[in-house]
């Protein structure tokens, strides 16, 4: 890094021009330096607190602890007659650093990550911008998401509420990408959801996924695209699990949006989040040989998903999935010895499938 200038002004240009050029770590010496010469200036320590919070991108400086201290200083800095915008832009990064760090207990983080975000978004929205109130709102569902369940009452109708209000804002015309992120996290917050009618609940997760589906398309958004299949195939395992008259017709459904995910990886792609697909597409098999004719069949099927998501665990070292792995393989063990012979269908189709 050349030699500082002796002015923060200077300073702060040159770690402009750094970190433009993606020089993180000497952007974040020079305003240090410029911090030193000028420690009352609350944009400079906006400005650090943002780069140790790896806002723009990830580097080896990264300290989400150290950008606290200085967003909470530039924070102290402003005092009350300050501009309002400046003031919500340092709460949404302060709310953006408690939601990510982990120096905190979850709750304790999640619960002043909201405090920020609610104030920012307060703000923005008063103050006639409405991207920066939807970011908030969305930012604010994450954070009621990702609390532990005894921690806030109605937290998933928090959760969709603050949804919904950035889906004002973030419209397919507008910003399709940031439309179908949001209508996705809306969908598993519907799924969550239990106050109400559950059925209901779970079928408005499934509209949302679908409505996400319309911008993110196999071709052009292949992990956005699997990652909305795997939710709408968890979706109706849920149907299944509340709607047990027509466990056989959801579990079906779920196999279809399970098999769209299979059908995209390969053998290089073999990742956790694969491994639980399988994993799910057995129990979705095993919900389906429930209510069938043709139990055995099914069953075997969902044996050697099982199985393949065992060997998969294992190699992530993931004790606990292989042993659920492992003990779903064996309780179908001991339900297949206890199988008569006519339960075994030569077409491997169900009797009454249900819809397709």
């Amino acid at each position: 890094m050349p030699t500082p200038q002796n002015n923060s002004s200077s300073l702060m240009a040159s770690a402009a021009e750094r970190c433009h050029s993606h020089q993180c770590e000497d952007a974040i010496g020079f305003s240090e330096a410029a911090a030193q010469l000028d420690p009352a200036n609350a944009t400079i320590h906006y400005y650090l607190g943002i780069c140790y919070s790896g806002g723009c991108r990830q580097h080896s400086l990264v300290d989400l602890q150290v950008a606290h201290v200085h967003l909470d200083k530039a924070l102290s800095l402003l005092g009350a007659a300050a501009d309002p915008l400046e003031r919500a832009k340092i709460m949404a990064a302060l709310g953006n650093t408690y939601a990510s760090s982990s120096h905190m207990p979850l709750k304790a983080r999640l619960l002043a990550a909201i405090e920020c975000h609610q104030q920012a978004a307060r703000i923005f929205q008063s103050e006639g911008r409405p991207d920066d109130f939807a970011r908030e709102e969305f930012n604010l569902g994450n954070a009621f998401s990702e609390l532990p369940e005894e921690s806030v009452l109605n937290k998933w109708q928090n959760a969709i509420e603050n949804y919904e209000n950035a889906l004002q804002v973030r419209t397919r015309e507008k910003n399709p990408d940031a439309y179908a992120g949001t209508l996705q996290n809306l969908g598993i917050a519907c799924r969550e959801l239990r106050t109400g009618d559950r059925v209901e609940n779970i079928k408005r997760s499934i509209l949302c996924y679908r409505r996400a589906l319309q911008v993110r398309r196999r071709g052009s958004h292949p992990h956005g695209y699997a990652a909305l299949q795997i939710n709408l195939g968890n979706s109706f395992m849920s149907l299944a699990e509340v709607e047990k008259s027509k466990a056989v017709r959801h579990g079906l459904r779920a196999l279809r949006h399970y098999d769209q995910v299979l059908a995209l990886r390969t053998e290089e792609d073999q990742s956790g989040e694969y491994a639980m697909v399988l994993f799910n597409r057995g129990e979705a098999l095993v919900s389906v040989a429930l209510g069938s004719a043709c139990s055995e069949v099914y069953l075997r099927e969902a044996c050697s998903c099982f199985e393949e998501a065992a060997n998969y665990f294992q190699q992530l070292n993931n004790a606990e999935l292989v042993r659920k792995s492992r003990q779903r393989l064996d309780t179908i063990a001991q339900y297949l010895d206890t199988l008569k012979p006519n339960t075994i269908c030569d077409t491997g189709e169900p009797n009454n499938p249900g819809e397709s």
